[in-house]
């Protein structure tokens, strides 16, 4: 069952709005639930729910998001019966009890042979060159990102069972014990890119990627380019700055994105774009000599898996 706001009305029944992918909440007519408010801001705050919890975010509102008595600063997870409030407006969260998912662990199979090759890490790389993970005589390489309880291409997840056809290779996805799985610490996974992001450069907005460890420094000029990274290194900051994990660190839902580079008028349609702009500063990237796959995008979200930023 979904979680739910429990919205209480005077001399009346309460109202129940199922927390479908991402609520906003604000004076604006573009928010989801619009409240008419002056305490309340334009955008004032976010829901959304992920692996069963429901997360609320505060969006810079002027006067604040409480969650009892807490105020909301970067996201946090709300808990059944949490009683959030926006100026005048109050709701009450109904959840299920959460039991966080355990750790799944995946092999790719092949159907020829029957051997499995156990994705241990946080990425798995299938090209022709000695880097890879598996060896195959193909043209380009592709990447698999391996999460706790997922696996996805490039930002498609693939499910358990599916197929990944290479040339005459089958390659199938197949869940294996958790025991099978090297344990590997998220914080060796991370990338030792640094991001430096300035909307007032030279010739605009500006966004400078550096991999000190390779000797690579890299600038993105072009606006919407610049501005993403922009946002995201933002996001970034303020989770450091909260001290959440490194980790964990930097993960932004992609309606903020969107709002961000485009603006709220864009978010009928922003989806599409937002795909289209990753793609394309991915592989500005990639021919800048950068890992494309440190610009992570999960189930509605995006981050910077960096070592660092400065904004």
């Amino acid at each position: 069952m979904n979680p739910t706001l429990t919205i209480p009305v005077d001399g009346a029944e309460p109202r129940v709005v199922p927390i479908k992918g991402s609520i906003s909440v604000g004076r604006s007519p573009d928010c989801t639930l619009v409240v008419d408010d002056p305490e309340v801001s334009g955008r004032h705050c976010v829901l959304w729910v992920e692996h069963g919890v429901p997360w609320i975010r505060d969006l810079d509102s002027r006067n604040g998001t409480f969650v009892g008595d807490t105020r909301v600063g970067r996201a946090m997870p709300l808990t059944d019966g949490a009683v959030i409030r926006a100026g005048h407006f109050v709701a009450e969260v109904s959840c299920a009890t959460f039991i966080p998912a355990p750790r799944r662990a995946f092999a790719l199979q092949d159907e020829a042979t029957g051997v499995k090759y156990v994705l241990g890490g946080a990425r798995f790389r299938i090209g022709p060159d000695e880097g890879a993970d598996l060896r195959l005589p193909i043209g380009e390489s592709i990447t698999l990102l391996v999460h706790d309880t997922e696996v996805s291409v490039g930002d498609e997840e693939l499910a358990a069972g599916a197929a990944l056809e290479i040339g005459d290779v089958t390659l199938r996805l197949v869940e294996v014990s958790s025991e099978r799985a090297a344990t590997v610490d998220a914080e060796d996974q991370l990338y030792t890119y640094l991001v430096t992001v300035d909307l007032n450069g030279h010739t605009g907005p500006e966004a400078i990627v550096a991999d000190p460890a390779g000797g690579l420094s890299h600038t993105l000029d072009a606006t919407n380019r610049a501005i993403l990274l922009y946002v995201l290194a933002k996001r970034w900051h303020a989770d450091q700055e909260a001290s959440v994990p490194r980790s964990q660190r930097g993960w932004c839902n992609d309606d903020d994105l969107i709002i961000g580079v485009w603006g709220r008028a864009a978010l009928a349609d922003g989806g599409g774009k937002l795909k289209a702009l990753l793609h394309r500063v991915r592989a500005e990237l990639k021919d800048a000599g950068f890992d494309p796959w440190f610009l992570e995008k999960k189930r509605g979200h995006t981050r910077l898996r960096v070592a660092g930023v400065t904004v």
